[in-house]
């Protein structure tokens, strides 16, 4: 059974990661094709983003598990936080009255640069906790049993992503594009630093760890 602080870096990672996609949702720069179909969802059903994301991640998990991938506790408590979260920091900025996406392009973008390494950091605190896989992560390993390696199985889940986020108006852009090539290094920087406080796994396959 995992420490008390591995389950607090996993609540801390949740709680950053709902923040952080909230904000980079509100930017209208893009987010990580996983998310932009999340939005992309929420868009279609008028369901809030992170009722849309606790529902996608439950899919995910469940073709995950179906294929010999087995869930671990942290990654339901992960996403079903991260969905609350999300939606928390949404009805606050909401409740301010002050919204990101009306603001200039350049308050947007440093909203962004100041989102993404806080996913980053989110991801690195959840892969920490040893408490269990990401959805996204769990269904990219499943895959393994088509032999196909994670960064392969990454890239095609990830370009099946943004496919379906382009056809269901989901949030992708430019931004998306600077997610895939940041989160990595993110992770590469956080890891070390939050594996101080938790154990966690070498950096050998940073596709294996997502926001979600």
């Amino acid at each position: 059974m995992r420490s008390p602080r591995s389950w607090g870096i996993l609540i801390l990672g949740t709680i950053c990661a709902g923040i952080a996609v909230a904000l980079l949702l509100d930017t209208a720069f893009g987010v990580a094709p996983v998310d932009a179909v999340f939005s992309g969802i929420s868009r279609m059903t008028g369901i809030s983003v992170g009722t849309a994301l606790i529902a996608a991640c439950m899919v995910l998990v469940l073709v995950a598990w179906a294929l010999g991938v087995k869930p671990g506790l942290g990654t339901v408590i992960s996403f079903f936080g991260i969905g609350l979260f999300v939606d928390l920091t949404t009805w606050a900025l909401e409740a301010t009255g002050w919204s990101v996406t009306d603001s200039t392009w350049q308050l947007r973008l440093v909203v962004w640069l100041l989102a993404a390494p806080l996913l980053g950091f989110a991801a690195a605190c959840m892969y920490s906790s040893g408490l269990g896989a990401s959805p996204y992560d769990l269904f990219v390993q499943s895959l393994g049993r088509f032999h196909l390696s994670i960064p392969v199985a990454r890239v095609i889940i990830d370009a099946a992503m943004l496919l379906v986020a382009f056809i269901i108006g989901g949030a992708w852009g430019l931004g998306t594009v600077g997610l895939m090539l940041a989160i990595p290094l993110f992770l590469k920087l956080f890891l070390p630093l939050v594996g101080r406080f938790a154990p966690h796994q070498s950096f050998e396959h940073p596709a294996r760890v997502s926001n979600s």
